[in-house]
């Protein structure tokens, strides 16, 4: 069980994650996982860690591109199941 939040385009990003891909719906970000490590997380789905985040402890979702960061309604803070795929 690990602490997930979320975050968008509109919230404080480049647009390119800590690995140099474009950000995508499928890309995490987490300082708990070597990047490249692919996680299956409940209520998301299967996702790869391709970004760095301020927090460790955590794994912050993609949730797309948006005009107006709405995670906090959208996702908020959720203590739910990450698994560490093959």
């Amino acid at each position: 069980i690990k602490t997930v939040t979320a975050y968008c385009s509109a919230c404080d990003s480049t647009g390119i994650t800590a690995s140099g891909k474009p950000l995508a719906w499928g890309r995490v970000a987490s300082n708990d996982y070597p990047i490249g490590t692919r996680l299956y997380i409940d209520g998301y789905g299967e996702c790869v860690v391709e970004d760095r985040m301020r927090d460790n402890g955590k794994v912050d979702v993609y949730l797309g591109d948006r005009d107006v960061c709405s995670c906090g309604s959208e996702w908020g803070r959720r203590q739910i199941a990450v698994e560490v795929m093959g």
